[in-house]
């Protein structure tokens, strides 16, 4: 079984949403997403592996929104990384398109996580 670790980067980006949406996702997952990331994090509908990144990265689909996550296998910790509407990551895409850079949704990663790793490895305030 995971532990699922909120970094003070997701909880950054929690607390920009807007309240009606935000209590709606807090619901979803406390109940539904934390328990299944504690069983496999690696699999299910809504969860995809990004390529390409280092370390290796993950995303769980919640409706408009992406859930960003990387896995410790030797501590069993999952580490909430981020979390973003898709309409953000969109526009990445967009600019990355129009720079004619355009990689793909898996190489946004980079750009989002570039300083979020290193808070993982040193907070990992909030234990769910």
């Amino acid at each position: 079984m995971y532990r699922i670790f909120l970094t003070t980067e997701f909880l950054k980006q929690l607390d920009k949403i807007e309240p009606q949406i935000r209590k709606k996702l807090d619901k979803k997952i406390e109940e539904y997403i934390a328990p299944q990331l504690k069983q496999e994090p690696h699999f299910g509908q809504n969860v995809k592996k990004l390529r390409g990144y280092e370390p290796e990265t993950w995303r769980y689909r919640i409706g408009s929104f992406r859930l960003f996550y990387i896995i410790d296998e030797k501590e069993k910790i999952v580490a909430m990384i981020s979390i973003d509407d898709r309409k953000v990551i969109d526009v990445l895409l967009s600019y990355e398109k129009k720079e004619g850079k355009f990689y793909g949704y898996e190489h946004i990663a980079p750009i989002l996580f570039h300083c979020l790793v290193m808070d993982v490895a040193v907070h990992m305030p909030v234990f769910l």
